[in-house]
């Protein structure tokens, strides 16, 4: 069994998922469905930010590691 990411959303995205296509197929039929259009709005975005920063800390982590590795290969010579 592969790591366990610190924040695994992916159950909630599917229930989120459900929840975006429940509110378009009867967005008409719900006053309500307004609210919660928001509310999976909200959520997708900060499913987004999570994964941009992920992403972006894993860059600066493998740009770190190659430039310690640099350092000590040069610190060898």
């Amino acid at each position: 069994m592969g790591p366990q990411l610190l924040l695994d959303t992916s159950h909630l995205m599917k229930h989120v998922d459900a929840l975006d296509e429940a509110v378009r197929t009867h967005a008409n039929a719900q006053p309500a469905a307004r609210h919660e259009r928001i509310v999976v709005d909200f959520v997708q975005r900060q499913c987004a930010e999570i994964i941009n920063l992920g992403v972006a800390l894993g860059c600066a982590a493998f740009c770190m590691g190659i430039v310690l590795g640099v350092y000590l290969l040069l610190e060898r010579l």
